[in-house]
Parts: structure tokens; sequence; C-alpha cells
């Protein structure tokens, strides 16, 4: 009853303006049910919109970690890998090389031995191959049997001269082997030589 008297009210109040005055009225009515429809469904919205990139961010941080963590598995196999070649002792270097030319079908010139070298708690053993007239195929094939192997033994240096037309060169290689210095922890005949601090691990050639 209560309410039936003060919309009675209002609409009497609405009678009494004038025409002007009735459509301010009105128009203030539709700017009040556009903010009390349209508010909501615009905070709403946007709620929504929001939350869709939030999820979104979340989405690619997780397959960034994704593709790191697979990163790091990889890196992480192939140090594994990397250290399971330093368990072993090296062969000596030039028959090593003589046996992998032979399978490259390469012809060897000279083998020449250097002074070896204390490195990190190995001691790296070191020739210098010389290859004359030969075609870069086997030297490759070569190069890559020495790589591939599962030995502690690594290309350190490779001189390339063309010194005739076609597929002739004159090649020097420098090859490394890396042995475990007696009292590091490994067995060898070397003799142990502290050498300069470095971080843990194999060492480069």
């Amino acid at each position: 009853m209560a309410l039936a008297n003060a919309f009675d009210g209002v609409r009497a109040s609405f009678d009494n303006l004038n025409e002007r005055e009735r459509r301010l009225v009105s128009l203030l009515g539709v700017v009040f049910a556009i903010v009390v429809v349209g508010l909501p469904l615009y905070l709403t919205t946007s709620a929504i919109s929001e939350l869709e990139e939030h999820n979104t961010q979340i989405s690619d941080v997780l397959s960034d970690l994704g593709r790191a963590q697979a990163t790091l598995q990889t890196k992480q196999a192939e140090r594994a890998a990397e250290m399971r070649r330093f368990e072993h002792a090296p062969p000596p270097l030039g028959t090593f090389i003589e046996d992998q030319a032979r399978r490259a079908g390469v012809t060897l010139g000279n083998i020449q031995p250097e002074p070896d070298q204390a490195v990190n708690g190995y001691t790296k053993k070191q020739v210098r191959v010389t290859i004359p007239n030969t075609g870069l195929r086997g030297v490759i094939d070569l190069m890559a049997s020495i790589e591939n192997s599962d030995l502690p033994v690594a290309i350190s240096q490779l001189h390339v001269e063309h010194f005739a037309a076609g597929d002739r060169f004159n090649v020097t290689l420098g090859v490394v082997a890396f042995e475990r210095a007696a009292g590091s922890g490994g067995t060898g005949a070397t003799k142990n030589t502290k050498a300069p601090a470095r971080s843990a691990g194999p060492p480069a050639p």
C-alpha cells in the first residue's frame, strides 16, 4: 500500500512537469537504466577478459618452462656422455690415428708427437699429423671418426693448403687426447703436475 502511494506521488509529480522537464526526467531515467544494467555487465566482461589474459600468460610461462626443462635435460645428457668419454684411458695417439685413417682410406704422412701438458688434473697428449696430396672427402671422414669416438680424443687444429687444381690438398691436423694424471682419481702413467685452478670437469681441447 505504501509502495502504491509512493508510486502515485511520483506519477502525480511527473504529470505536473512541463514538456521540457518531462524530457529531461525521461533522459535521466534512460541514463540511470544504462548505468544500472550496463555497468555490472562491463565490469563482468572486463574481469573475464583479464582472467583470460592472465591464464594465457600462465600458459605461456608453463610452455617456456617445459621447453627450458627439455633443453636442460638434453644438455645434461650431453654432459654426461662427455664425462663418460673421460672415464677411459686414451690409446696411443699414433696408433689410434693410423687405425682411423686406414678405415677412412687416407694415407698419412708424418705423425709428430708434441710435449705433454698438465691441464686441470689431466695430462694433455697431442700430435701433429700431416696428410699430403689428399682429397677432402677422406679427411672429413677421418675427422668425423676421431670426433665421434667414445674416447677422450678431439681435433684441436686444422690447416688446409690447396696447392694444385682439383681435389688435392695438403692437410695438417692437430689431435689431442686427455688422460687422468696420476693421483687425480684415475689411473695414469704420467707424473702428476699441479695445474692452475679451473672450473670442474674435463678440459676443452
